[in-house]
């Protein structure tokens, strides 16, 4: 069976693609270690109202000067408490007993209307920006 998560790289691109595991089968740990390339951290997104989803980022990332991911801490809320994640991400879904499993069609909806706010917010900034250059 797969597991469909959100992957996100430091460019802001966004994509759901199907990893080993199931909403049955928990996601391996080999295959979220290999998503971030290399040790992995945690970030729930309660912060964000979606307390059963979580964003795994590689814990190394800047210590080892990874590239600064901005879409991906702005979405997860990671930059309102004055911190920033850096590297690839990818975000899934948790069971109860904190079991990291894929997303389902829910969940999947409420993160695309997040992305969309997320998008719509850079837009503005970027506007912004372009007004002061002038």
């Amino acid at each position: 069976m797969k597991s469909k998560v959100l992957k996100i790289n430091t460019a802001g691109k966004w994509k759901f693609v199907e990893v080993e595991g199931s909403e049955a089968d928990p996601i391996p740990l080999q295959t979220m270690q290999k998503a971030v390339g290399g040790l992995i951290e945690c970030w729930n997104l309660d912060v964000m109202g979606l307390p059963e989803i979580d964003l795994w980022f590689n814990e190394e990332g800047k210590v080892k000067s990874l590239p600064l991911n901005p879409f991906a801490s702005l979405l997860s809320g990671i930059s309102f408490f004055g911190d920033a994640i850096c590297g690839d991400v990818f975000i899934c879904a948790h069971r109860g007993d904190g079991t990291s499993v894929g997303l389902n069609e829910v969940q999947e909806t409420a993160l695309r209307k997040l992305i969309a706010g997320a998008t719509r917010f850079i837009s503005e900034i970027n506007k912004v920006r372009k007004v002061r250059k002038v």
